[in-house]
């Protein structure tokens, strides 16, 4: 969300201005400025061809529809 409160640009260009200053300084120090190529990046592992048949039939159980838990509610309170 893009905001167009005054207060809140005039906040934000005073941290600009620090941050522009301390960089400022940096260069005037000696230091450098190292550019990565943002482009580059690393690719996530392929996924395994071989299926554990031990957590393939391990799945999560629905939750009870509201009907089906007012009905387990009756069965238990007639015991």
């Amino acid at each position: 969300m893009i905001s167009l409160e005054l207060n809140s640009v005039r906040a934000k260009d005073a941290d600009r201005a620090a941050h522009a200053s301390a960089i400022a300084e940096f260069l005037r120090a000696g230091g450098k400025v190292q550019a990565e190529d943002p482009s580059v990046e690393k690719l996530p592992e392929p996924r395994r061809a071989w299926i554990d048949p031990e957590t393939v039939l391990n799945r999560k159980r629905r939750r009870l529809r509201p009907a089906e838990s007012q009905l387990v509610r009756q069965i238990t309170e007639a015991l």
